[in-house]
């Protein structure tokens, strides 16, 4: 494993990218929950016709998936929701490609393993570059701060 500054910018801006869409996601998510938590929606049940509040089609879809009846009925009322945790998913899958090429792991198997061996190939690279960093000794412990 080879840890340079392309591909450490590069993860950095995949991460941020990925982490703004969460908030994203979720505040949209939530927001919708908070306002329209009280709205019925009729749907047809085991053959009968039932009123069920958004609150329980939203626990449904986290549950039993988007592929649910809960969701085929939410992504009509809420189509931004569902877009924005698609895009989500899908800067999750650019993301662990880009751990998988550059770094030669799965970001969401982290094994000891590979702690280990991010961890010695993050300090060949300090070692071997000037990285903008500095080591202090403090007290017990020896931490690394910006110049």
């Amino acid at each position: 494993m080879q840890i340079n500054k392309e591909n450490l910018s590069g993860l950095y801006e995949i991460y941020e990218k990925l982490e703004n869409a969460k908030e994203r996601a979720s505040e949209l998510l939530r927001t919708a929950q908070d306002r329209y938590s009280h709205r019925t929606i009729q749907l047809e049940r085991e053959g009968k016709m039932i009123m069920v509040t958004e609150k329980v089609l939203w626990q449904e879809v986290f549950y039993l998936g988007d592929e649910s009846q809960a969701a085929r009925e939410l992504s009509k009322k809420h189509p931004e929701i569902f877009a924005a945790f698609a895009k989500q998913n899908e800067l999750a899958a650019e993301c662990n490609k880009f751990v998988m090429a550059n770094f030669g792991m799965k970001a969401e198997q982290l094994t000891i393993g590979n702690v280990f061996a991010l961890t010695e190939a993050m300090c060949r690279f300090i070692l071997s570059e000037d990285v903008g960093f500095k080591i202090k000794r403090e007290g017990w412990f020896d931490r690394i701060i910006k110049k």
